[in-house]
């Protein structure tokens, strides 16, 4: 871990990292096929639609029954993983009519030209998909990828150190991306979007030497010039101008001096984009906790800005939105802070309020604090 990567908050790199693996995983559903490598050495072949591993190297030299064929496949270890097996007919058709697949050569459905392969149902003629009464070779598979989402493979891919390919033009898949330190710019751009649904942040914000970002202050100021952005003293923004806050029960309304306008603030909109009405700036004082957990992390470890995520918690217009559509739903009631102001006004001997997150099956509860 270098220097960049240990400044950089915990919330920061996760999201940072979540958002690269959900690009290598749209990347994994748009080919059918793909070289898997370990050691530069192509062992195996994921198929995308099945999310099959296929061994890449199949002996085409011996011939078995069924029975044998099952152990001869279970005493693989290709690409050092266990339970190799005989796939099904369903599942060897459907590999050998994609003619996209590596291993097709030859005419009609053959595999490395070969047209008599092993299923658990018994050998199959790939010339016309019929099951024959004659011995077969064996092209095994594996399930380790059943059941897993892309970006769940892409974590194991470099787990395991796999290297993958695109079987039609051989371009690899940048696995490296999520093991390299982050790139400040990309790990930045969204920090206002993820935690309250602004608008990202345009890339001179982060670059200009006239403007910057507060996180990035007290940075080392090698790694900021090596990854090109701008640190912002937090303090060149404090300005003597009025902020007026009506905390109500229902609502409440926030007004600024900025540049001697005078404005109203709308939170919680969700959609920054939505077109302005009078009403947004009654903004309703509520609180709806998806995940405590999630709020928890961050909330409790990061001292400024913490890396809370919509996802998490919301406020506001959103969470009363939420409230209202949600027909009935005990858990998203159960969810909701809906009376704020008198929570903090609460005496000590009130008791004490609980609420219940909608994560999980039954969510989790949380006491609130006296």
């Amino acid at each position: 871990m270098d220097t960049s990567e240990k400044i950089v908050p915990d919330s920061v790199y996760k999201r940072y990292i979540a958002r690269l693996a959900q690009v290598v995983a749209e990347s994994l559903s748009g080919q059918p096929f793909w070289w898997v490598s370990t050691s530069e050495q192509k062992v195996m072949i994921y198929e995308s639609h099945s999310r099959l591993l296929w061994d890449a190297n199949p002996e085409l030299d011996a011939a078995f029954y069924v029975a044998d064929g099952i152990k001869r496949a279970a005493r693989l270890n290709t690409g050092n993983l266990s339970d190799w097996r005989l796939p099904n007919k369903t599942e060897l058709t459907a590999l050998a009519r994609n003619t996209a697949n590596p291993l097709h050569e030859g005419i009609k459905g053959r595999l490395r030209d070969k047209y008599n392969w092993l299923t658990t149902d018994g050998t199959i003629d790939l010339d016309d998909y019929q099951t024959v009464s004659r011995l077969g070779a064996v092209l095994a598979c594996n399930d380790l990828l059943k059941g897993k989402s892309n970006v769940e493979l892409a974590g194991i891919a470099v787990q395991r150190g796999w290297q993958i390919h695109d079987c039609a033009q051989g371009k690899p898949l940048r696995l490296e991306m999520l093991q390299e330190s982050p790139d400040l710019q990309l790990a930045y751009l969204d920090i206002d979007f993820a935690s309250a649904r602004l608008p990202a942040l345009e890339t001179s914000q982060l670059t200009d030497p006239h403007k910057g970002l507060w996180e990035f202050w007290g940075m080392d100021e090698a790694v900021l010039a090596e990854h090109g952005v701008r640190a912002r003293n937090p303090a060149r923004d404090v300005r003597d101008c009025n902020v007026a806050i009506d905390f109500g029960t229902s609502s409440t309304v926030v007004a600024y001096d900025d540049n001697d306008q005078h404005k109203l603030l709308r939170i919680g909109m969700g959609d920054y984009w939505v077109q302005e009405r009078p009403e947004h700036y009654e903004n309703p004082t509520l609180l709806e906790f998806i995940n405590f957990p999630g709020l928890f992390e961050p909330w409790q470890s990061e001292a400024f800005r913490p890396g809370v995520s919509w996802d998490d918690v919301r406020c506001s217009h959103a969470a009363q939105q939420n409230f209202r559509d949600n027909k009935g739903d005990p858990r998203v009631v159960a969810s909701t802070l809906a009376k704020i102001k008198h929570w903090a006004l609460r005496e000590s001997t009130a008791p004490r309020v609980r609420l219940s997150d909608r994560s999980g099956r039954s969510g989790l509860e949380h006491e609130l604090a006296a």
